[in-house]
């Protein structure tokens, strides 16, 4: 029959082993300084970047290289996810709304660090995932 001391030490590192391989729980992001100031992130669809500014309630992506912008409607739903709603187009006259409008963009960000953060978003009832690289520029 093992000893009270073989015991403890039998305890004592199956508690160690354990905790090391139990996964640790990163702490969430820090959002809150993503809720204002200046962003810009690869324009997917084209080359360049597009360039943003946002406030807490307003958001607007400038295409320098094409001279277009937009301005959206943010809703932040908690204090690391939001929603863009496109409101008009600024800049060049001949870009015109379609008559069934823009979807939504549902937007979470997943990491924040000093220079960038980390979003997913989704685009109206399409269920694809783009994460993108945004820039702080603040």
């Amino acid at each position: 029959m093992p000893s009270s001391l073989t015991r403890s030490l039998l305890a004592c590192t199956l508690i160690f082993l354990i905790s090391c391989t139990s996964p640790a729980k990163s702490p969430p992001p820090d959002c809150g300084k993503l809720k204002t100031g200046k962003f810009e992130y690869r324009n997917y669809l084209g080359e360049g970047f597009i360039s943003i500014e946002r406030n807490d309630s307003v958001q607007f992506e400038h295409l320098d290289n094409i001279g277009l912008g937009m301005k959206f409607r943010i809703n932040w739903s908690s204090d690391c996810e939001y929603v863009l709603t496109f409101l008009s187009f600024t800049g060049k006259e001949e870009f015109v709304v379609p008559e069934e409008g823009f979807p939504v963009t549902r937007s979470k960000i997943i990491k924040v660090t000093p220079n960038y953060y980390i979003a997913e978003s989704t685009a109206g009832d399409d269920r694809t995932i783009r994460k993108d690289t945004i820039l702080i520029n603040n």
